[in-house]
């Protein structure tokens, strides 16, 4: 009968609070979002050690402050994205452990005085442990920033690596290109062909730092207790943050995916555009015993000449590095036309930097490791799935036995 229901249902809530039910609930809904934010980066980080291992020949110039640098692979960027991405998810997975305890129990903030069972509460619930002082365990949504915080790192690094084919995908750079199912139309200008998922990649990293700094600048002005604005109202753009980095880690698998680099464009750039002047410094020392400083200026000064005359980086010859030679040592140097022509092909300073370098041998020794650790990572996310669905099995067969 309904008075019968009634004490049932008030005696349900004995040694309990809705802070700490929230508290908890929002430990259980933060390790769900966490666990699949791990996985949709375990699936980027794959395709990125595929699509490394595809192009590992592929030579193109690296760029740093957007000039031409050294010569570099496609395959080598994108292992050095698998690595920088397996960071982000190392983030994840340690906030995760300070997320994996269960506040249940605390009540309001001070406790119960019925002898409970928290560790007990805690396993059915797939916690390893509690968190031990109850006055914490509701006033803390620390865990929740904490995890923010790391997609807020993640963004800024998948908009980064959408900033580079951003840029390699212009007209002007035309090193990257991409399928019409990840482009946009114009509705007037016919010949355009615009990126707009790397525009949404870009924007919504901007959202996700921006949900962050919303959430803390309303957590900082809050008491250290349970109050609404602490602990709902600063905690309600992790969720949006969530969905938006979700679909963005979708996206960035597809454009890793289907961005196909032009082989031909990329060595021609790599040649032509002094990308391997360093090289020819490099071999400057290593045959003529020069300082670096040295070869650099006389390099500096073979460049100089080389724009002057309108000469393409390939055109440099051993005449024009002994006059730079005679300009800046007052005599010239022990070099070949060979060394020259060597030290100015992109795939010769492309094979002889191993160690972490784009050498072949070098980016697939990176990939190994890359790839053993993401298995690693995906091995460990199946036991976090495991645990708690194991633990919702056996509290629904408790509660099977308790009503019947």
């Amino acid at each position: 009968d309904q008075r019968r229901t009634t004490d049932i249902g008030g005696r349900a809530h004995t040694a309990r609070s809705r802070n700490d039910i929230l508290a908890t609930m929002d430990r259980m809904r933060c390790r769900d979002v966490v666990i699949a934010v791990l996985d949709a980066l375990a699936q980027v980080r794959q395709v990125a050690v595929e699509q490394a291992a595809k192009y590992t020949d592929v030579v193109m110039p690296g760029y740093t402050h957007l000039q031409p640098a050294q010569p570099m692979t496609y395959g080598f960027y994108l292992a050095g994205v698998a690595e920088a991405l397996e960071r982000d998810a190392e983030r994840l997975a340690s906030a995760y452990s300070r997320i994996d305890r269960c506040p249940l129990g605390a009540g309001a903030f001070a406790g119960t005085p019925f002898r409970i069972d928290r560790a007990e509460t805690a396993r059915l619930l797939g916690f390893p442990g509690v968190v031990d002082s109850t006055l914490d365990a509701v006033a803390s949504r620390d865990f929740i920033f904490e995890v923010l915080g790391s997609l807020s790192i993640l963004g800024a690094t998948w908009s980064r690596i959408a900033q580079d084919y951003f840029i390699w995908s212009t007209d002007e750079f035309r090193l990257i290109e991409f399928p019409d199912s990840v482009a946009g139309t114009s509705s007037i200008m016919p010949q355009k062909k615009n990126p707009v998922v790397l525009e949404f990649l870009k924007g919504k990293a901007g959202h996700i730092l921006g949900h962050y700094s919303g959430a803390v600048s309303i957590l900082r002005g809050t008491n250290f207790t349970h109050s609404g604005d602490a602990n709902r109202e600063s905690i309600g753009f992790f969720w949006a943050a969530a969905d938006d980095c979700l679909t963005s880690l979708k996206l960035l698998h597809l454009i890793i995916r289907t961005a196909s680099p032009r082989r031909e464009g990329m060595m021609k750039r790599a040649r032509e555009n002094f990308s391997s002047a360093t090289d020819l410094a490099d071999t400057i020392v290593m045959k003529s015993g020069l300082s670096f400083r040295q070869a650099h200026h006389i390099v500096g000064a073979v460049v100089r000449e080389a724009l002057d005359q309108n000469l393409t980086a390939d055109l440099i010859s051993l005449a024009m590095v002994q006059r730079a030679s005679i300009e800046q040592m007052g005599r010239e140097i022990t070099l070949s036309e060979e060394d020259v022509r060597s030290s100015l092909d992109p795939r010769v300073s492309v094979a002889g930097r191993r160690d972490g370098g784009p050498a072949e041998d070098g980016v697939r020794t990176v990939l190994g490791k890359v790839q053993a650790k993401l298995d690693a990572d995906r091995h460990e996310n199946r036991r976090r799935k495991d645990l708690i669905d194991a633990a919702g099995r056996e509290r629904r067969q408790l509660m099977v036995e308790l009503a019947g």
